[in-house]
């Protein structure tokens, strides 16, 4: 969604996202352009052949594409990069990169790779909150009181402030109630919040005049599309594609349709 945003506002945008649905070339694209193949196939030739120079590197398929993308984007002379994280937080591969970003943003956290961030909301939440660096700005989602409360007190030790304006509050309830999306679920709708709460952060600063902005958001949303999230591929007979993986996706997709669709069973 803010990667829709801000290419109604005439940014040139680079967008790394993961898992892919089909094509791997979905995880990297400019401006909604997927990577052309070759390109795929030219960068992994050339990360592969570092990576021969160097056996000491131990990467991932992740760290691998993550590279392939920053490449591309640098390539493409992207206005903004979004990137969305794997495994999120202090370990993952977007934390090692060496220009901070202009703002971070963390949905809702979930009991997920557990294993590896811990038991408890609050021990995951910190670990998350391990992607933000001093003094750079955060978009935070609406989560449980324990995790709100680790993340909170993170940023407040690290200096990144939380953007959460109530003038900028009250123009997101607006917007998102005078122009609906084509997203379905609550979920979404949550993840249409964040999107839209660091989209009028960004073009605060810039000379976009208010009814310029609106044109774009009334735009952006009704343009943006996610497939695989709450997608119905036919009304008649009626199917609906979801890629929830954990236990916080599928409740959430069992409230969504609850919510849509009344009582199942789901």
């Amino acid at each position: 969604t803010l990667d829709q945003l801000l290419r109604e506002a005439g940014f040139r945008t680079g967008l790394f996202t993961s898992p892919h649905l089909i094509d791997f070339a979905e995880r990297i694209c400019v401006s909604g352009e997927k990577i052309l193949h070759e390109d795929v196939e030219r960068l992994g030739e050339e990360i592969l052949t570092e990576l021969e120079l160097h056996p000491e590197i131990e990467d991932t398929m992740f760290d691998d594409a993550l590279v392939m993308a920053l490449l591309y984007f640098k390539e493409q002379a992207c206005d903004y990069v979004i990137l969305e994280t794997g495994l999120g937080g202090r370990l993952d591969s977007t934390s090692g990169l060496s220009q901070a970003p202009v703002l971070t943003m963390i949905t809702r956290i979930g009991l997920d790779h557990t294993a590896i961030l811990g038991n408890s909301l609050d021990q995951i939440a910190r670990e998350k909150a391990g992607i933000l660096h001093a003094g750079i700005p955060l978009v935070l989602a609406e989560n449980e009181k324990e995790a709100e409360l680790a993340i909170r007190e993170v940023a407040t030790e690290l200096g990144s402030p939380i953007i959460d304006s109530p003038s900028l509050l009250r123009k997101v309830e607006t917007y998102l109630t005078r122009y609906p999306s084509s997203l379905s679920g609550d979920y979404q709708k949550e993840n249409l919040r964040s999107a839209l709460l660091a989209f009028l952060y960004l073009v605060q600063e810039t000379d976009f005049p208010g009814k310029e902005v609106e044109n774009m958001i009334r735009k952006g949303l009704s343009r943006v599309s996610w497939p695989g999230r709450m997608q119905i591929l036919s009304e008649d007979p009626f199917l609906l594609i979801d890629g929830a993986h954990n236990p916080q996706g599928i409740q959430a997709l069992h409230d969504s349709l609850l919510h849509l669709y009344g009582k199942g069973p789901y």
